[in-house]
């Protein structure tokens, strides 16, 4: 058979004209080619074409011999796509060129990039979100009954195809009609999972050890640079502290009792994102009233209507209290039976 009958027009044409140098010059020549197969992968080939000749020094054909380097020429990709558009880059910059050019290297509609968005690591949230045409809003969510919890063990996570039927309990898969789930853990220097980087596409990935070392490599850089990211969030919100706790000392050198508690409670309800601060009064351990409190715009105050409260109407809250150490509540949601009470006054409120 001829190139023209095994290869399209151009490409037969290609091969052709390849052929011939080969003849006229008399010796080897080397070329990268893409040839796509039957089944319609497209696969970059190196290929070598040798003279084959005589003892006589006769011409006689050509030898050819081909090997695939489509993941070789990916890796390459990936790495100079890293160095050339996140070189310069930082913070939401980074990810976002990153997630970017993650989809572009492995062919997939979805790319993200996670990290805890809570102490207790059971919830995240995106850095970057690539969705295709473009950026998506970066969004929260729980990590219960997702793809994304053997990632965040610190281990690949893969699926192939018919990932939605997998997660029919993941709300942001389901929408985005995804098929297919490649995820691997970004780790800080000390080996601690600090979120995760996540492929999905709507057709089925095929797995192969060129993607998952992409992957590896885009996690490297990208840990690092939320490492970098965290560390620099941890100096700025010391330094906020400490402008904090300054604020309140001269509050309560300067100002009157009243007027430094209600500053106090305004701050630290600003500094942790809350919608309510105060401050309760026991009276022998039988009552409580609520002596201050702060509330944010558009919540509902309630200290007119906690004053002379008896202690036995909540007892598992004022039980923890009366210890005489702090104790912070997670989810409301998960209070023990015998808190019922206590979680019926935090619903209300």
């Amino acid at each position: 058979m001829t190139d023209f009958e095994l290869f399209p027009q151009g490409l037969a044409d290609f091969f052709r004209e390849q052929d011939r140098l080969v003849m006229v010059q008399g010796k080897p020549r080397r070329n990268e080619e893409w040839v796509e197969y039957p089944d319609g992968q497209r696969r970059l080939l190196d290929t070598l074409k040798t003279p084959l000749v005589s003892a006589e020094g006769t011409l006689m054909g050509i030898i050819g011999i081909s090997r695939d380097i489509t993941e070789r020429k990916q890796q390459e990709e990936a790495l100079r796509l890293i160095v050339e558009g996140t070189a310069a880059k930082t913070g939401s910059n980074f990810f976002r060129s990153c997630t970017r050019y993650l989809a572009e290297v492995l062919q997939v509609r979805y790319a993200l990039f996670t990290e805890f968005a809570n102490q207790a690591k059971t919830r995240v949230r995106t850095l970057a979100f690539w969705q295709g045409g473009g950026f998506g809003e970066n969004f929260e969510y729980d990590l219960n009954f997702t793809s994304s919890d053997r990632v965040l063990e610190g281990k690949k996570c893969y699926y192939s195809e018919s990932t939605e039927a997998l997660f029919r309990e993941d709300p942001d898969l389901a929408k985005l009609n995804a098929q297919s789930y490649l995820g691997i853990p970004l780790a800080d220097s000390a080996g601690n999972v600090l979120g995760y980087l996540a492929v999905l596409d709507v057709k089925p990935i095929v797995k192969d050890g060129g993607k998952e070392l992409i992957l590896k490599i885009f996690a490297a850089r990208a840990g690092a640079e939320l490492e970098r990211k965290l560390g620099e969030e941890a100096l700025e919100k010391q330094a906020e502290k400490d402008s904090l706790l300054s604020s309140i000392s001269r509050q309560f050198i300067d100002q009157d009792i009243d007027t430094a508690i209600n500053f106090t409670l305004q701050a630290l309800g600003k500094f942790t994102k809350s919608d309510r601060s105060c401050i309760f009064s026991y009276c022998d351990r039988n009552q409580f009233g609520m002596t201050h409190e702060w509330c944010n715009d558009g919540i509902e105050s309630f200290i007119a209507n906690r004053q002379k409260v008896s202690v036995e109407a909540h007892p598992w809250f004022h039980k923890k209290l009366l210890r005489g150490k702090p104790f912070q509540i997670e989810n409301i949601a998960e209070l023990p039976p015998e808190a019922a009470a206590d979680k019926r006054e935090f619903e209300r409120q």
